[in-house]
This record gives C-alpha cells, structure tokens and sequence, in this order.
C-alpha cells in the first residue's frame, strides 16, 4: 500500500460544535485517543479495524460507528482496500438536550452508546446526510440542527431506548427545542 491518507475536516458554519472528518486511508493507523464530542461515523468503503471498550472490532462498508465521548479507541485500514469513512463530531453540550428530549425525559442527559458497531440504514442515512450538509455548508441553522436531531433520535431508537410512537409524540417538541436552541436571547 502506498501511504496516499488524505484527512480533510469541516466545521459548521451554522452549529458551532459541530465537525465532519471525511477521511481516506491506506498506510495509517491511529494511536490509541479519545475526543471530548460524541462520535457518529460511517465506513464508506473498504473495512476499520479498531479496538474500543476492551474489543476488536472490524467495521465493513455501510456499518455505523458510535463512540461516547472521552471513549479510548485506536484506529486502521483492515484488508487490502483502502478505507474511507467519515465522522461527525458533536459536543456533549450540545447534544444532549436532544437526547433528553428524544428520549422524553432529563436521564437522556446522560445518554451513553452501549453498542460501538452497528447496521441501521436510517442511522447511516442520517449521519451521511448531516455530513453533507456541514460539508457543503448547505441548508441553514435549523436544517443542520434538524439533521443532528435526526442522527440523536435513531441512536436512542437504535439503542432501544424510544419506542416508535413516542418519536411520534415528540415532534412537536422537537421543533420547540430546535427553535430555542437557535433563537436569539432578548
């Protein structure tokens, strides 16, 4: 392999904790980190291999990768393709009241990923669109925020922490909280 990496990071214009990692690796790895934010992530093509939590993982094209925030991982291109994967950071504080409203309640607060790796189309979806919009700078405040709710929403689903009928009821707080969220103070 030759070492062709390419790292590009992209910072919303619109939700100021916000970051996308689009990343393209062949002859790297990452030593063992954490990040302060939550971590959404999609392997985009070829496999990552990863430890996390005490386990070896190997995420193929399509997978979600979520990683809590101050959780210890290390990171490489598995097999003979290279891999490109993308990540969209996001600060505790800035997701957790959505976790708190996506879940219906203020233990959501404290909302933690019992699952590194996982296969949910509608989270995938979510997380690669949220990417290009910060990517692209495209949509506005609200649309960024939208799509991050999104992303928050699937995880709790996912997590098996939402039943379906309460999302239903939450729409219109979901609107109320993104509203407040970007609303100047007075």
């Amino acid at each position: 392999m030759s070492n062709a990496s390419r790292f590009e990071f992209f910072k919303s214009h619109h939700v100021p904790t916000l970051t996308v990692l689009k990343a393209a690796i062949e002859d790297f790895s990452y030593a063992p980190h954490a990040h302060e934010e939550y971590a959404f992530g999609v392997t985009l093509a070829g496999r990552q291999d990863f430890f996390s939590g005490g386990q070896f993982h190997r995420s193929p094209p399509g997978n979600v990768i979520l990683f809590n925030p101050e959780e210890v991982h290390d990171g490489q291109s598995g097999g003979e393709r290279a891999l490109d994967y993308l990540m969209v950071y996001a600060h505790p504080e800035q997701v957790k009241p959505l976790f708190a409203d996506a879940l219906g309640h203020e233990r959501g607060a404290d909302f933690r990923f019992h699952q590194t790796l996982i296969q949910d189309g509608q989270l995938r979806i979510a997380i690669v669109e949220l990417a290009r919009l910060v990517t692209s700078q495209a949509g506005s405040c609200i649309d960024q925020e939208n799509a991050l709710y999104r992303v928050v929403e699937r995880t709790a689903q996912v997590g098996g922490h939402v039943q379906p009928s309460q999302v239903e009821e939450n729409v219109g707080r979901i609107h109320a909280a993104l509203y407040r969220q970007s609303a100047p103070d007075h």
